[in-house]
């Protein structure tokens, strides 16, 4: 999270638009660092350090977004928190927990099928983003398991990345009405 935090700053000091893509145990940092985008993760190096790591755009692909029961079997929870971590552990390091009405829009593409994050991780990313009028496109696909980066060949998850470039196109198209 450090990393991704420094990064945002630094690429929003030269960028006015700034959107993340991550996938996997990537979707869960990115997904934090979009959600949150004023915790301190470290002691602040220079002034950069000072300003929120703020994205205007959060893609999420088969991204691991909760640390809580029954959902909890991932290595991103082994690795985060422990096997044996607390409720409220789970709680604060669960992408959707964090979603507010500040949260970025968000794009989220899983298949159905996939054993290693469950796609009810997609699921609640959807409905917290709605709960607090995000905006968000959910991509879900009947097969293409985990892994599939930009589409596995014969299953429908090559459809992914052509809907994310339109996505991204409205979003900038967005944010150009804004300024």
């Amino acid at each position: 999270l450090q990393d991704a935090q420094r990064a945002l700053r630094l690429i929003r000091a030269r960028e006015s638009q700034v959107s993340v893509l991550g996938f996997s145990a990537g979707g869960h940092l990115l997904g934090m660092a979009a959600c949150r985008p004023t915790f301190t993760s470290y002691p602040p190096e220079d002034a950069l350090d000072h300003q929120p790591a703020t994205a205007d755009g959060a893609a999420l692909i088969y991204p691991v977004i909760t640390l809580l029961p029954p959902w909890s079997h991932t290595a991103t929870h082994r690795l985060l928190v422990g096997p044996q971590a607390s409720e409220a552990a789970d709680r604060a390091w669960s992408v959707q927990t964090w979603v507010t009405t500040a949260t970025p829009p968000c794009f989220l593409v899983q298949a159905q099928d996939d054993p290693i994050s469950d796609p009810h991780n997609t699921l609640l990313m959807a409905d917290a983003c709605r709960q607090h009028q995000v905006p968000v496109q959910l991509f879900r696909y009947t097969r293409g398991g985990h892994g599939f980066g930009m589409g596995r060949p014969g299953t429908p998850t090559t459809a992914w990345p052509t809907a994310y470039a339109a996505w991204l196109k409205a979003l900038a198209s967005t944010m150009a009405q804004k300024s």
